[in-house]
């Protein structure tokens, strides 16, 4: 750690031991490729449209965000908040992460194991069972970054 006067910075005269705040990231455009529905099943479905951008800190290059639809990840995520998906980051258990299944569907939930050739994934809202899937059904599995709320999106 660095002593330095406080005329290097708010106070003069005075000694701290604190160092000045690193800087922060800067937020990028993310884009909001569509929107995630939940259904009585907890699968969602995603359309595909650029309706808009989100400012989110991340440095991932492929990193989209969806709006959310639905209660099945209530009280975590609400209903017109926005997600951020990291594709480049690997999602580990205990994570939240899109899914998208061969079928064509997709679900947002949490990431609870990997094993062998299943995996099981877990809603933050209890009306909804766990759901253990086959990797065979499985497209691919993605990180969730975090969350901003439905007032962000740039149009």
């Amino acid at each position: 750690m660095r002593w330095m006067k406080y005329g290097d910075g708010p106070m003069t005269g005075d000694v701290t031991n604190v160092e000045p705040a690193p800087d922060l990231k800067k937020a990028r455009r993310i884009p909001v490729t569509g929107s995630v529905r939940a259904g009585p099943d907890g699968y969602l479905v995603q359309d595909n449209t650029l309706e808009g951008w989100v400012d989110y800190w991340t440095g991932d290059p492929r990193a989209y965000a969806l709006r959310v639809k639905g209660d099945s990840m209530h009280p975590r995520y609400r209903a017109g908040e926005f997600v951020v998906i990291t594709p480049s980051i690997e999602a580990q258990p205990g994570r939240d992460v899109v899914v998208k299944l061969s079928d064509g569907n997709c679900v947002l939930k949490q990431l609870n194991w990997i094993r062998g050739d299943e995996l099981q994934l877990l809603s933050i809202n209890n009306g909804y069972a766990p759901m253990t899937i086959s990797r065979r059904e499985v497209e691919c599995v993605e990180r969730v970054a975090g969350s901003v709320g439905g007032d962000s999106m740039i149009f």
